[in-house]
């Protein structure tokens, strides 16, 4: 995150004077970022990298022609004829290492065209021991290159599929390491009031995934052990070299009545401003205290007019759903996002809607520590009509 950037429905500061209701012209005025009062929205935020390698065991592919076929999203595997798509299954408690939580690979071959689940040279994907997948890799090399690559799978991994393009007749074997990663945990947050009164410690399950010059510290939105009481609260975070804060939040024992967007994709988000991380689990999760009300009716059509009477050719009508809300910059920063989303979706009274568009405008209040928001989106509403003008004609 960069300042006045914000990828996280949760932003978090360097300093805490940072937060909105600190800004000079907010005078003390708190947006109330709605959460559940039984866990907290998934938020994310990077730093420098801190992490390092400590020990790893490793062996070269020893591929044959059993082994042939493409990996999946879903971690099963497709046939294949081609000379290509060879995988192999490890099993990261195998290894010397001492609680492996990472697997790397060098000398990889360049990557061939028409690979299945990426376009790249490697692939991994992480099963617990359900075989239920918890996470993908799959880095994006370009034709004629080779890299050296490293994955901090996820926490509970059994087993790991790997395929890479080598075949068994390659003289370029790709060496696979399983190993231990330092990545540098945070500590266990604390909980202040939004007035600063300390309340405590507050367990949460913390992720840090390596992306190479920088690190993504993730919370995916665990169950907490003890819901907290209604209010508003700020958290502070540190890693021993870094501390954060996080922008104040109002926790809701019932969160139901509220509307909830939730969105997603299928790999890491990757901007010249940094990264949102992506890895099957992450989902963003906002909730805003508001209702679907007073909904449009865009209707196009196509034809002529013969006699001056008009036959239509082609007739659409859709259905625009609509809402209205409040919300501060950093929201509206991270909100902005939802529209490039591969997958959203919003949850209002026990309905779902699949979010096919999405639009945002924004109208600042006088005061600018809020925006009155007008929202609208479309989903699976249309219908449509051809041939009425013909119809009519031949009566």
């Amino acid at each position: 995150m960069i300042p006045s950037n914000n990828f996280s429905v949760l932003p978090w500061y360097g300093s805490i004077d940072e937060q909105n209701a600190r800004r000079w012209w907010i005078y003390d005025r708190v947006y109330p970022l709605f959460v559940p009062a039984n866990r907290l929205v998934p938020f994310q935020l990077l730093r420098d990298s801190l992490s390092s390698v400590q020990e790893y065991d490793g062996f070269q592919f020893t591929l044959t022609e059993e082994q042939r076929g493409w990996l999946m999203q879903d971690g099963t595997i497709q046939e294949s004829a081609g000379g290509y798509g060879y995988y192999q299954e490890l099993r990261p408690d195998e290894y010397a290492s001492e609680n492996p939580n990472a697997i790397f690979f060098y000398n990889l071959p360049a990557r061939a065209e028409g690979t299945q689940i990426v376009e790249g040279s490697v692939s991994a994907i992480a099963l617990d021991r359900h075989n239920t997948v918890l996470g993908v890799f799959a880095p994006e090399i370009p034709v004629g290159t080779t890299q050296d690559v490293g994955w901090v799978f996820p926490q509970g991994t059994d087993s790991i599929l790997v395929q890479t393009n080598n075949n068994p007749q390659s003289q370029d074997k790709c060496s696979v390491f399983v190993g231990t990663v330092d990545t540098t945990p945070v500590s266990t947050p604390v909980l202040y009031k939004a007035d600063g009164t300390l309340v405590g410690n507050l367990p949460l399950t913390i992720g840090v995934a390596n992306l190479g010059e920088k690190d993504c510290i993730i919370y995916y939105g665990e169950e907490l052990q003890n819901a907290l009481p209604n209010g508003q609260y700020y958290l502070r975070m540190t890693d021993g070299t870094n501390t954060w804060y996080s922008e104040i939040f109002t926790a809701v024992n019932d969160i139901e009545p509220y509307l909830k967007i939730t969105w997603w994709d299928e790999k890491n988000f990757v901007m010249d401003a940094g990264t949102i991380v992506y890895d099957g689990l992450y989902k963003n999760v906002l909730y805003l205290d508001s209702d679907l009300a007073k909904p449009e009716y865009p209707f196009e059509e196509e034809g002529e007019t013969r006699d001056g009477y008009f036959f239509p050719v082609k007739q659409i009508s859709e259905k625009r759903y609509r809402f209205a809300f409040f919300a501060s910059e950093y929201l509206l920063d991270v909100m902005r996002f939802i529209r490039m989303a591969d997958y959203a979706e919003i949850e209002w009274h026990g309905q779902k809607f699949p979010l096919d568009t999405f639009l945002i405008t924004p109208e600042w209040e006088a005061n600018g520590d809020v925006a009155s928001v007008e929202a609208s989106f479309d989903t699976a509403t249309v219908a449509k009509k051809i041939g009425v003008g013909y119809i009519k004609a031949i009566n």
